[in-house]
């Protein structure tokens, strides 16, 4: 139904993406697929939908790839856990960064960490009153809780390409909300 709504029937039945790490959806596929979910389910539940969907974009696209593979070494483990959160969005930003044509950096503050991308596929050529990237933020907090330990973080939208900013800007504190 999304795919078709979106304009991409033809990808009906391909299956995942291969393990080769090229897109199989441009910006625009993307983009397209993030309206359908609001157009099916309104605002909010495809918001709901997008901010899960980017749970399992995060587990079974991501953590396996680049500097996230040693996530789970012991040595990392060890680290204090906002040690651990600050190493996973480094390695979320440098895969974004080297396996799309999204540029992701991440900015320290005293109390937040700010992760800058661009452009967002998910805000790609759309325009709307409200951030739309929720997708981006479920991936984040996917990468927070595996990389500390199932430890939660407030994560937010704070500016969005969509919305006529520059570009996308997350907001992330840096102290943990709590144990999931």
């Amino acid at each position: 139904m999304i795919l078709l709504q979106s304009g991409l029937e033809a990808y009906d039945g391909a299956g995942l993406p291969t393990d080769d790490l090229q897109p199989t959806f441009d910006f625009a596929d993307i983009a397209a697929i993030n309206m359908a979910l609001e157009a099916a389910f309104g605002t909010r539940g495809g918001r709901s939908i997008a901010l899960r969907a980017g749970v399992p974009f995060f587990e079974h696209g991501l953590k396996g790839v680049g500097v996230l593979r040693g996530v789970t070494s012991s040595q990392f483990m060890a680290l204090p856990t906002v040690a651990r959160a600050e190493i996973g969005l480094m390695g979320l930003a440098a895969v974004f960064t080297t396996y799309s044509d999204q540029t992701t950096t991440l900015q320290q503050h005293p109390d937040v960490w700010q992760l800058v991308v661009d452009p967002s596929p998910f805000a790609w050529g759309r325009v709307s009153s409200d951030p739309v990237c929720h997708w981006l933020v479920g991936a984040i907090q996917a990468c927070l809780r595996w990389s500390t330990g199932d430890y939660e973080f407030a994560v937010r939208e704070q500016q969005c390409a969509a919305t006529g900013a520059s570009e996308c800007v997350f907001v992330i504190n840096r102290q943990p909300i709590g144990k999931v």
